[in-house]
């Protein structure tokens, strides 16, 4: 028994930490989504940069559907000729990772005609449920860039 209080008391005194949901391939999640996408808008090629050894401490069924979202999203866009170009669409999607010491760097890519840099507020929510955040820009080649940035979690123990 602990100095000063029970081992419950010690016990409840300690942060609420919501368990993990288990180590997936962020590939395997990557490749989900494609492959929807794919079914949606097969005009539009879609591609994955992404190491099959990046792997995830996230609930699963949300990851995937941030990232159908996402990539579906981007083929639309491709698909759409730009006004200004007398160029037909490239129709490219790309999706790529970075595994940082700070998390994961997840960017949709898409080759569509320039438009405002926003993304819907549902695909922020839910990126703020997996604990991330989401950033858009418009590529400077045309197109546009969405990075979700999903934080490196800790594994927190209590000592024996």
């Amino acid at each position: 028994m602990m100095a000063g209080g029970s081992p419950a008391a010690s016990r409840d005194a300690q942060p609420h930490i919501l368990p993990l949901r288990g180590t997936s391939s962020l590939a395997d999640h990557v490749g989900l989504a494609i492959e929807a996408t794919r079914q949606a808008c097969p005009g539009v090629r879609l591609s994955c940069d992404v190491d099959p050894g990046i792997g995830m401490h996230v609930n699963p069924q949300l990851l995937t559907r941030v990232l159908e979202t996402l990539v579906r999203q981007a083929a639309e866009a491709a698909a759409v000729r730009d006004p200004h170009s007398d160029l037909p669409p490239l129709r490219e999607v790309v999706v790529t990772a970075v595994d940082t010491p700070a998390g994961l760097e997840i960017e949709v890519a898409d080759s569509g005609a320039a438009r405002e840099a926003a993304c819907p507020a549902e695909v922020a929510a839910l990126a703020a449920r997996l604990g991330g955040s989401l950033a858009v820009a418009a590529c400077p080649e045309g197109g546009m860039a969405v990075t979700l940035s999903l934080p490196r979690r800790r594994a927190q123990g209590m000592a024996a």
